[in-house]
């Protein structure tokens, strides 16, 4: 779902398809081990065309990339 949605992000704003790449991990605890379930990533600032070129997305203003579970 995380991925797909940055996936998807970036096509938007690339204006045309590139593929991207990134590691997700869940972790369900916080601090002092109570359930604080979340992710961390990391993700290419952007993904390659069909040419085999890097499309560069840089991170900017995020507040249009959220995710409500």
């Amino acid at each position: 779902m995380i991925f797909t949605m940055i996936r998807d992000f970036y096509r938007e704003a690339a204006g045309k398809e590139v593929r991207t790449g990134m590691v997700i991990a869940h972790q369900t605890a916080g601090n002092f081990l109570r359930f604080n379930s979340h992710y961390h990533g990391i993700v290419l600032e952007g993904g390659f065309d069909e040419a085999a070129n890097f499309v560069f997305i840089p991170f900017g203003n995020l507040d249009n990339i959220r995710l409500v579970l």
